[in-house]
């Protein structure tokens, strides 16, 4: 049994957040009661990203334990799942970032894991990383879930852009529809600061209802 690093995924509210949180354990005792479900390489070849899925039967509603574990020729750390979620998608960004996406009964989280780090910042919402154009080095995030305050009220789904921070740059407008154009200072609030963000408050957007 040798020592490895586990991250910490901390869930909070509905904003994205950089957490770093860390602490020093011990590896599973034994991957013997584990199969490994999928696996991924960086770019380069150097890293390999393994994900491990428990065998051990389930009750009705209950996600199986799962650990990935992220490996150089030199190290081994791993970041295992909670009990409300599932790995779903890992894959490397460069040769130093991953981006791994976890589902819950209601909601997506995405993690953009800093390899070199081992900071991660958590996305509440589908993250797709972006390549090419204007917002290069960006991450849209896809039908992220917040609820609108009185008089308004009830849930609403909106994309955004943000950068590795988890710092909101853009609330990007869905189609026009019937629950007519939101200001962002309702969405948003004021008691937050956006330092990233390009729009101003009194600007508004379409959201899904």
């Amino acid at each position: 049994m040798y020592k490895i690093i586990v991250t910490l995924i901390v869930l909070a509210s509905s904003i994205s957040a950089e957490s770093t949180w860390t602490l020093e354990l011990t590896s599973p005792k034994s991957l013997s009661s584990y199969k490994l479900s999928s696996h991924t390489v960086s770019p380069d070849g150097q890293t390999l990203a393994s994900l491990y899925t428990s065998k051990e039967a389930l009750e009705e509603g209950e996600n199986p334990k799962q650990f990935l574990q992220i490996g150089t020729v030199t190290k081994n750390w791993w970041l295992g799942n909670d009990p409300f979620y599932v790995f779903t998608k890992v894959s490397f960004i460069d040769n130093t970032h991953l981006l791994a996406r976890y589902n819950t009964s209601t909601f997506t989280i995405s993690n953009f894991v800093n390899l070199k780090t081992r900071k991660q910042t958590i996305f509440f919402g589908t993250a797709k990383y972006i390549t090419e154009g204007e917002n290069k080095g960006l991450f849209h995030i896809y039908d992220n879930k917040g609820y609108l305050p009185a008089p308004e009220y009830g849930a609403y789904w909106v994309d955004e852009l943000r950068n590795k921070k988890g710092e909101l740059v853009e609330v990007l407008s869905k189609p026009k529809n019937e629950s007519g154009c939101i200001h962002l200072r309702t969405i948003l609030g004021q008691e937050t600061k956006y330092p990233s963000l390009r729009q101003k408050m009194d600007d508004c957007v379409y959201v899904d209802r």
